[in-house]
């Protein structure tokens, strides 16, 4: 009966290694180790297909969007070119300001972008993205940059 009762044990004992190895691996944490990655070291993220979108919009002409200004913008995603950006939006800009081609706030001049062969102002890295997608698909809506400056 004692060796029926440590038989049962040990396979409890097995069944309970067995599930946490599982949520180990399910849940990511890899600290004892894989078969992969027998060191158990961290290993780095598979890209984002965001990021893939960003690298596609930035780094391939298209429209207004040519090579040239992709040689001009650092041959860099704006996320890139901008890692630690902080937003300020003014949605009161005086007359004479430079605005935002998308939103219409104040532009940063510290955040630039180069579309057209032409340098443009925005207020935050999202409106570039969204400028970059309207000037590949619909190039004849893209103004000259002082079009852009508050009436």
């Amino acid at each position: 009966m004692m060796k029926i009762a440590q038989g049962a044990g040990a396979a409890l004992k097995a069944a309970a290694t067995v599930a946490v190895i599982s949520v180990s691996l399910l849940s990511g944490a890899h600290a004892q180790g894989t078969a992969s990655n027998p060191a158990g070291k961290k290993q780095a993220a598979k890209t984002p297909k965001a990021r893939d979108a960003q690298s596609v919009l930035f780094l391939t002409p298209g429209g207004l969007y040519t090579n040239a200004d992709i040689k001009a913008n650092g041959r860099k995603t704006v996320a890139q070119k901008y890692p630690d950006f902080m937003a300020q939006h003014d949605a009161k800009p005086k007359p004479g300001d430079r605005v935002c081609p998308i939103t219409d706030t104040k532009a940063n001049p510290k955040l630039t972008w180069v579309v057209g062969g032409k340098t443009y102002p925005f207020c935050c890295p999202p409106c570039v993205v969204e400028f970059v997608k309207k000037a590949k698909t619909d190039p004849k809506s893209i103004k000259n940059p002082d079009a852009y400056i508050k009436k």
